[in-house]
């Protein structure tokens, strides 16, 4: 399972500012070794599923944006899964692996279902290369994101 955001919307207004069709799109991809159909575009396109992180990542560089644009609108701040994602394109068994972590352990921390320690944070914060204090914000809205009271 994937928890990160996906704005579907964005993909779709950044391929057209790009003058690519979808088709278009995944055959760029695909000459670029990212193998990826025209379904999978639409279905991108129509929020059926978002992207793995990797194919994200090579989305992102071929339309010329930012890969935190793809999964954040205006003001959103990004949790644990965004900052793994858009920073350093890894699955959440890849990131377990580098900050020496069980994965079912760092797939709790994503959802908040676990204490962010002093060790992980700066685990974390060195292996997304980014300071502690992103990483406590993205801590607490993956805290906020899975905990939040549902409607």
């Amino acid at each position: 399972m994937n928890p990160a955001r996906f704005v579907a919307d964005t993909l779709r207004q950044a391929r057209a500012d790009a003058s690519l069709t979808a088709r278009q799109l995944a055959e760029q991809l695909d000459a670029r070794g990212v193998t990826v159909s025209r379904q999978h575009v639409s279905a991108w396109e129509h929020g059926v599923w978002a992207p793995a992180p990797a194919r994200l990542l090579a989305v992102a560089a071929l339309l010329n944006i930012a890969p935190m644009r793809l999964m954040l609108r205006d003001g959103e701040e990004p949790a644990l899964a965004e900052l793994r994602i858009a920073l350093r394109g890894l699955t959440q068994g890849q990131l377990a692996t580098e900050i020496d972590m069980p994965r079912s352990t760092y797939s709790l921390l994503e959802r908040g279902g676990t204490e962010l320690t002093a060790t992980a944070r700066t685990r974390l914060a060195a292996a997304l290369r980014v300071d502690e204090d992103t990483i406590d914000r993205g801590y607490r809205e993956s805290v906020r994101l899975w905990w939040k009271p549902r409607t």
